[in-house]
């Protein structure tokens, strides 16, 4: 028999980084959701488009383009609702963290892919010429990067914890 004691162990450390990680993932979707043209003022870059993201469906009044060009602020709506999923993802794994860290793998993984993309855009800061620079600015880039990042290691650390205290309770025997 595991003793309560050790039952207990390393729980409030996960709920605090689950929690912290979907006010991150909450705040951010709302943002994305709401001010969808920020991102792009703090790229210094202007959006081809300040649709919402239901717009992108509907059809080009241009025969010859059927499909409507990207429309960036609406894909950043799109971004938002995601950060929202991952957000519910992870307050749905606070009343038991360890039983549920299955459900962390999601956001652990967008924080993978978000800083991949923001390192990419880093990236082309270095590599494009001066006068196809597509972000004019790299600190923003730097900062992106440098919040996925840390996210990653906090829900990383969320794994490391949540293996070190994880109980493995003896199975029943059958008869």
């Amino acid at each position: 028999m595991v003793s309560a004691e050790r039952r207990g162990r390393g729980v409030p450390v996960l709920r605090v980084l689950l929690v912290l990680a979907a006010a991150d993932a909450l705040a951010g979707g709302l943002w994305a959701l709401t001010r969808p043209r920020d991102l792009f003022d703090v790229l210094g870059m202007t959006p081809r488009g300040d649709a919402w993201a239901w717009e992108l469906f509907q059809p080009s009044d241009d025969a010859s383009h059927p499909v409507p060009p990207p429309r960036d602020a609406g894909l950043w709506h799109l971004l938002g609702l995601l950060s929202l999923a991952q957000a519910s993802f992870l307050i749905a794994a606070v009343p038991t963290p360890r039983a549920r860290a299955g459900l962390v793998v999601a956001p652990l993984l967008a924080r993978v892919s978000g800083l991949g993309v923001w390192l990419w855009a880093l990236g082309t800061t270095y590599t494009f010429p001066p006068r196809r620079l597509p972000f004019p600015e790299r600190t923003p880039l730097v900062v992106l990067a440098a919040r996925e990042a840390i996210l990653l290691l906090a829900l990383t650390a969320f794994f490391v914890v949540a293996r070190q205290t994880r109980v493995t309770e003896p199975e029943e025997t059958l008869p």
